[in-house]
């Protein structure tokens, strides 16, 4: 065995994987520390900025786990009106 082939192998993977992920921007207040932890732990961020007291995210993640990102951040928003 000499490892030829691994690299494209993975790459054919990670694309597979990233495939079936949605991608979703999201406005999560900065004390919003238990979202913000299971974001950091679901989900790929691919860009954070702060807004404030707001921190502003494009994401990828599972289908599963962005309507639970989505589904959360509604809830929180509904507390704060």
């Amino acid at each position: 065995m000499t490892g030829a082939g691994i690299s494209d192998l993975v790459a054919r993977v990670a694309r597979i994987v990233q495939a079936g992920q949605a991608s979703i921007r999201v406005r999560v207040p900065a004390g919003a520390g238990k979202l913000l932890a299971f974001i950091g732990e679901r989900a790929e961020v691919l860009e954070r900025a702060y807004e404030g007291d707001v921190v502003v995210m494009r994401l990828r993640a599972s289908p599963r786990d962005a309507a639970k990102i989505e589904d959360d951040l509604a809830k929180l928003t509904s507390k704060e009106a």
